[in-house]
C-alpha cells in the first residue's frame, strides 16, 4: 500500500539547487480574543494574563528541517515589518491583554535571512499573524479553536499527529459543556466533509476523535457530545489542509461553526521531473520523456517503490487525457458531427467502450473537448453522452452540428501511471498549443 505525500507540476520549469522554504507563525491560545465588561471589570477570554501567555511560535522549514533558529537577522516587530524590533528569538510571548475596543486588531511579523548551504543564495523571510478582539453582547456565543496545528516530522515509525479541541463559550466568558454537540468536517475543493464513520481517514485511522479528558472515542455518525478533540495525523494531510468544526447548542438547535488551517512538515517532500525533450515541441511535433525526482529537502531519494499517478490538463487548466497510442496513433479525421455523436472517415481497430473518452478538436484548433463515450458506437461513429458521467470532469456541452467536422478525433486516457523512476512519453499529439501535467508521488509504507 502506498501513501500520497506529494504533488508535482511540469509546465515551464527553472531547475535549480536552492531549497524550497515554508514559513509561518502559530499561536498557542488561537488567534481570537473575546471582550466584555463586566460591573466595570474587563474580562478577556481567554485570558492571556493568566492561565497561560499567548506564545507566538515562527516556524521556517527549508526541507524537513525546522530552520527558524539558524536564521540570521532574526526580527519579530508589530504592526509593519519595517517596526521596530520586539524579539529576536523563534518565540515572542505575550503576557497582557493588549488588544481593546480602541484597537481590535494587532498584526506581528518574524523575519529573517536563510542562507542556502547548497547554492549560498540568501533568501529573506517573512511570516506575520494576526491578533482579533471582539466585543460580546449579552447573547453573545463563539467558537474557540486550541491546540497545536503544526504536524512535525516523528523521531518514531509512529505517524506524526498533531490535536486540537473546540469549545463553546457564551457571554460569561466560560466554555460551555453541556447541552452542545460536535462534528468535524475537512474542506475538500472549497466544500465540507463530514469525518464521520465510514470517511476513508477515520476508517484509516488518520483522524482520532477523543473527549475532553483525551479518551479516544467512537467515530461519531453525526453530532457527538463526546468528541471536543480531534487528533489530525500526518496522512490526513497533504502539506496544507483547512478543517473546520461545528458545535451545537442542543436547546436551541442553533450551529456555530469555526475553520482552521493544520500545517504538516514532517514529509516535505518535492516532486520535481527530467524532460528528455524540454518544455517545447514546434507545429505539434516532438517527444518528451518525464521522469520523476523526489527530494526530501536537498537530498534526492531512491524512489524504488514509489508510485506515480499523471494527469493532465490544457492550455485554458482544464482537465484532458493523454492520447492513447495504441487506439490513434495519430490523429482520425472528423467527416461530421452531430450533438450526440462524431463519424470519423478512418475506422478505429476496435469500437470504443462505453465509458471510455474521447477528445476532439475543431479544425480552427480553437475548440478542444474531452467527451465520455456514449453506447452503441462503432469504429466509425462515436456515440458520446453528456450526463450520468463516469469521469466528472468530461465535458457536459453537447457538440452543435457540424461544429468539428474536418477537425480531429483522438482516444484518451484520464491518467497514466508508473512506478519508480520510469517516465512517462508526452507528444505533441497530447499538447494542443500549451498543456500542464500533474504528477502525484506516493510513497512505499
Amino acid at each position: 500500500m502506498a501513501t500520497l505525500v506529494s504533488t508535482g507540476q511540469f509546465t515551464i520549469t527553472d531547475h535549480n539547487d536552492a531549497v524550497s522554504i515554508t514559513s509561518f507563525i502559530s499561536s498557542s491560545r488561537g488567534v481570537s480574543q473575546v471582550f466584555a465588561n463586566n460591573d466595570g471589570t474587563n474580562v478577556f477570554v481567554p485570558d492571556w494574563t493568566s492561565g497561560g501567555n499567548q506564545v507566538l511560535t515562527a516556524y521556517a522549514y527549508a526541507g524537513a528541517g525546522n530552520i527558524a533558529a539558524n536564521l540570521s537577522n532574526r526580527k519579530w516587530s508589530a504592526d509593519t515589518p519595517e517596526g521596530s524590533s520586539v524579539g529576536s528569538g523563534t518565540t515572542y510571548t505575550i503576557n497582557t491583554n493588549l488588544l481593546s475596543e480602541a484597537s481590535p486588531t494587532k498584526t506581528y511579523y518574524f523575519q529573517g535571512d536563510y542562507t542556502d548551504t547548497v547554492t549560498g543564495l540568501v533568501s529573506h523571510i517573512i511570516a506575520s499573524i494576526t491578533l482579533t478582539l471582539t466585543k460580546k453582547g449579552d447573547a453573545a456565543v463563539f467558537v474557540q479553536i486550541e491546540g497545536q496545528t503544526v504536524i512535525n516530522k516523528s523521531s518514531t515509525s509512529t505517524q506524526a499527529s498533531c490535536q486540537v479541541m473546540a469549545g463553546l463559550y457564551r457571554n460569561a466568558g466560560t466554555r460551555d459543556t453541556s447541552a452542545v454537540s460536535y462534528k468535524w468536517y475537512k474542506i475538500v475543493a472549497g466544500s465540507p466533509v463530514a469525518l464521520v464513520s465510514g470517511h476513508a481517514d477515520v476508517t484509516a485511522g488518520n483522524i482520532v476523535f477523543k473527549n475532553d479528558a483525551g479518551t479516544v472515542q467512537s467515530a461519531p455518525a453525526d453530532f457527538s457530545t463526546t468528541c471536543t478533540q480531534m487528533e489530525i495525523k500526518e496522512n490526513a494531510v497533504n502539506d496544507i489542509q483547512i478543517f473546520k468544526v461545528e458545535i451545537k447548542d442542543t436547546n436551541t438547535n442553533t450551529v456555530y461553526g469555526q475553520t482552521f488551517v493544520v500545517y504538516d512538515v514532517s514529509d516535505p517532500y518535492d516532486v520535481g521531473f527530467t524532460s528528455t525533450g524540454g518544455d517545447k515541441f514546434q507545429n505539434g511535433q516532438g517527444t518528451t520523456n518525464i521522469s520523476p525526482v523526489v527530494k526530501n529537502g536537498a537530498s534526492t531519494l531512491d524512489i524504488t517503490g514509489w508510485t506515480f499517478l499523471w494527469t493532465l490538463y490544457d492550455k485554458d487548466g482544464v482537465r484532458s487525457g493523454f492520447n492513447d497510442t495504441d487506439k490513434t496513433p495519430s490523429a482520425k479525421s472528423i467527416s461530421a458531427n452531430t450533438t450526440s455523436s462524431f463519424t470519423i472517415s478512418v475506422a478505429l481497430a476496435a469500437a470504443p467502450a462505453a465509458g471510455s473518452l474521447i477528445k476532439v478538436i475543431n479544425s480552427a484548433g480553437t475548440v478542444i473537448r474531452v467527451y465520455e463515450v456514449g453506447a452503441s458506437s462503432t469504429t466509425t461513429v462515436i456515440n458520446i453522452r453528456t450526463t450520468g458521467l463516469t469521469y466528472a470532469w468530461a465535458s457536459t456541452t453537447a457538440p452543435t452540428a457540424s461544429e468539428f467536422v474536418s477537425g480531429q478525433l483522438f482516444c484518451v486516457l484520464p491518467t497514466r501511471s508508473t512506478s519508480g523512476s520510469t517516465a512517462i512519453t508526452v507528444t505533441g499529439l497530447d499538447i494542443d498549443v500549451k498543456g500542464t501535467v500533474i504528477c502525484e508521488a506516493s510513497k512505499p509504507i
